[in-house]
């Protein structure tokens, strides 16, 4: 059984006391020591492999909506590599903003739903734009709902397939519970995610 220890400013107190001050607390550990190197989270670590896993799900998915394109009889394969690198990258900084790098702090629930309201909101501009430059037809559309489709399922099924496998990793990030509400909750929140 793993020793479970909650350190606060104050004390490292055993979890079987049952005095644990959760609201002080600015780390829990709850795996064995022996036999692991204990190791600080390294938040670009898992940024860079949140990033790469996002890059990599999103040519994917550009490259479905370059290959629905050329079946419906789309844009030159150069113009669509332009328009695929604007849109990898404005999906990434929307991203960004929305707090999905290194990902720490954010639930999956608030991930996913950063990240469906991305990648929809920019299929929707791009649609929008298509029929505003004068391309109405359905035809055109096909590659863009291809894309969103892929976009979709990929950027989420990777993300949760690499919290599966690394998240009990200790470059991670170190899993906390906070119980509370209000402003001191809040403040607590903001230290952990520091």
């Amino acid at each position: 059984s793993p020793e479970v220890t909650c350190r606060s400013r104050q004390t490292i107190v055993p979890w079987s006391e049952g005095r644990v001050h959760m609201q002080h607390a600015l780390r829990v550990d709850a795996t064995p020591t022996a036999g692991r190197r204990s190791a600080a989270p390294r938040p670009l670590t898992t940024i860079a492999v949140l990033l790469a896993a996002d890059v990599i799900a999103l040519g994917i998915a550009v490259g479905v909506g370059a290959w629905l394109a050329e079946l419906v009889g789309g844009l030159p394969l150069g113009l669509q590599a332009v328009h695929a690198g604007v849109l990898v990258f404005a999906l990434l900084l929307a991203f960004g903003l929305g707090d999905l790098y290194p990902g720490a702090g954010v639930s999956p629930v608030d991930e996913m739903r950063t990240q469906v309201l991305a990648i929809t909101g920019l299929a929707v501009v791009v649609s929008v734009a298509i029929v505003i430059g004068g391309r109405p037809h359905l035809a055109h559309q096909v590659p863009i709902i291809g894309a969103w489709i892929t976009a979709l399922v990929l950027t989420t099924g990777l993300r949760l397939m690499l919290r599966e496998i690394w998240s009990d990793e200790p470059w991670w990030g170190v899993p906390a519970v906070v119980l509370g509400a209000g402003k001191s909750a809040a403040l607590v929140i903001d230290r952990l995610k520091r």
